[in-house]
């Protein structure tokens, strides 16, 4: 199953935080160096940005579409072959 936009947004957090520590960085410095509070990234991953999370409603809404609309093509297509079984070509 594909991620969602706020999966890959944790998935990034840690990702960073997993770089910095491989880079002899703490995640404190990193926030500094950014100029956000050392508690954002953490209420982040309680909680991801509302903008995280309405892109990651709207992915879903897209895919559970995609999905849908998937099935109906291909329920179409199996009515479409039974139609034409039978027939000669002109």
């Amino acid at each position: 199953m594909k991620k969602n936009f706020e999966q890959v947004f944790r998935a990034t957090l840690d990702e960073l935080q997993q770089d910095a520590k491989a880079a002899g960085m703490s995640l404190t410095s990193v926030c500094r160096a950014a100029g956000v509070a050392r508690a954002t990234p953490d209420r982040w991953r309680q909680s991801p940005p509302k903008t995280i999370r309405v892109l990651a409603k709207m992915q879903d809404t897209v895919a559970a579409h995609a999905a849908a609309k998937a099935t109906a093509d291909a329920a179409g297509e199996q009515q479409g072959d039974g139609e034409n079984s039978g027939t000669a070509a002109e």
